[in-house]
Order: structure tokens, then sequence, then C-alpha cells
């Protein structure tokens, strides 16, 4: 039973602070992270029991206890720069916020480099341990967007960070397009995708005649979380406002990619952010940093409804 609540509680709380740290917010719940110990964390364990078959296999509860363990130490280290970051006004101090976003990366590095021989990345990862790194990229992209377009050299740092996680996340989400037909359908999920979405919008603007290697990219993104939304009905409106905050700043979407947003255009039409997802969550990224009441998905409905009128729909 302890065992349970101390899971819960930690759960409750990782969720709670990547939330925040996406939104850019103070927590929901209190800045201390629960007073019982993370479960699995000092157990005494015993070497992990092999099955016979298949002979290269460990039971997959293993698996989970440490990837658990692991992602609560994770955002443990997001906790700490958070109460940090919340002491300055967005970008008031550009060099001292600079500074805790580095001394965080850093920070991440070492998380990286002490992580179980479980759960170090590779072709043979079990799914949960390619959803940790997915997490773990997206927030070096999220933490060094505030820096990316300034003209000096924290940019160049934090362009050649968010550059290097953007793609380790599209290598990723290729190794679980083939090895399992997709990530696991789980709502978390959805934000690494969004965050490398955001960069794949970008390169179509930067060329007239887009690279068919980004157009496909982005068709498998937007399928990804499709699949995910038919589990998790509030990805649906994110990912019909992703895309249709595409539209209207990048002109155009690839053709297959045009057909999902019709699809989720015609379907959520007349549809108001639900209860269970915040009308703060952030569509535009960028924006989200200087401006988050502009960013954020209620905002987002409002302009797909402009975008709409203008395409005579």
């Amino acid at each position: 039973m302890e065992e349970g609540r101390s899971a819960i509680a930690w759960g409750c709380f990782n969720w709670q602070t990547m939330h925040a740290f996406l939104l850019r917010t103070e927590p929901e719940f209190p800045r201390s992270p629960p007073l019982s110990r993370i479960p699995t964390q000092n157990d005494q364990r015993k070497p992990a029991v092999w099955y016979s078959f298949p002979l290269d296999l460990p039971p997959r509860i293993y698996y989970h206890e440490e990837a658990f363990l692991a992602y609560s130490k994770l955002m443990l280290l997001l906790r700490q720069y958070m109460s940090i970051r919340d002491n300055f006004a967005p970008l008031s101090d550009a060099s001292a916020s600079f500074e805790n976003a580095k001394l965080l990366f850093y920070q991440l590095l070492d998380w990286a480099k002490a992580l179980h021989s479980s759960l170090i990345l590779s072709l043979n990862c079990l799914p949960m341990v390619f959803n940790l790194h997915l997490t773990f990229h997206q927030i070096v992209v999220e933490l060094f967007r505030p820096f990316a377009t300034r003209a000096d050299d924290p940019s160049q740092f934090a362009c050649g960070a968010m550059n290097a996680s953007l793609k380790q996340i599209e290598r990723i989400l290729y190794v679980q397009q083939v090895q399992f037909a997709g990530p696991p359908l789980c709502g978390s999920n959805a934000g690494p995708i969004h965050s490398l979405m955001m960069s794949l919008f970008d390169k179509r603007s930067e060329t007239e005649h887009p690279h068919q290697e980004t157009d496909s990219l982005l068709l498998l993104c937007t399928t990804i979380i499709r699949k995910i939304a038919r589990y998790y009905p509030s990805i649906g409106l994110i990912l019909h406002s992703i895309l249709a905050y595409g539209k209207k700043n990048f002109a155009s979407l690839p053709d297959e990619v045009e057909a999902i947003y019709r699809e989720l255009d015609a379907t959520l039409t007349g549809t108001s952010a639900p209860e269970e997802i915040p009308g703060q969550y952030p569509i535009d990224l960028k924006l989200s940093i200087t401006r988050p009441e502009e960013a954020n998905l209620e905002a987002a409905l409002k302009a797909t409804y402009e975008l709409r009128i203008h395409d005579n729909t």
C-alpha cells in the first residue's frame, strides 16, 4: 500500500512538473517534491531474474521500475531549475536566465550518463525507454527555445543543443515506427512530437519547394498524434490547432497532412477546449515565451475559425 501511494504521489509530481515547464507557469502542486522516497529508490535489489525465453530480455517490470526512477530524478532536476527560473520575469535578465538554462543542460547530460544500463538508448529498447529519451530531448528543445532567436553567442549554443535534440527525436520516432509501428499511444508522447513539428514548419518556410523528407516526417508526426487522439480526445484539438497554426503561418501543408487537417476541421467544428485540457496549453511555442495568452489553445481555436472563414469553408 505504501509503495502504491508513493508511486501516485511521484506520478502526480512528475506530471505537474512537466506540465508547468511547458506552460511556463508555476506548478499547481506545492514546489517541494513528495516526502516519500521514489519507488524502488535505495531498494536492496537482487540481480534481475532472466527468463528462459527470450534469452536476452529480463522481466519487463524491471524496466518499468528503472524507467520510473529515472523519470522522477529527471523531474527533480527540472523542478529545481524552475524554482530559479520563476524568480526572473521572462527574459528580463537574459544573461542570468541563459546561465540557469545552461546549468540545467549540463545536469541533464550528467543524468543521461548515469542512466542504468537497461535504459541506455539502442535499437533494441523497449517502448518505455524510448519514451524516457523523448521527454529528455523535449526538455532540451524547450529549455533553449527562448534563446534560439537572439543574435549572439548564447543563440549559437542554444540552436546547437536544440537541433541535436530535434534530430534525436526524429531518429527515435523512425526507430519506433519500424520496431513497433509507432510509439505507444500515450498522451505524453504528443509533447515531443509537437516540438518537432514546430521545427518542421520552420524548415518548410525556408524554401519555396519543401524537401520531401521534411514533408514525410511531418506526415509521420501528424499520423502518430492522430492515433493518440483516438484515446485522448483533447489531443485531437491540440493537433487541429497545431496544423491550423502551420497552415496560417506557412501558407500550405503537405497534401496528406492537409487531408487530416480537413478531417479534424469537419469533426471539431464548434468544439471548444474541454475542461480537462487547460485553455492555456501552448500551441505556438515561440509566441508562448513572450505572449503566452496569445499562444494558447483557446487563442488557436479562435484563429482556426478565422482561417476557416478565409478559406470559405
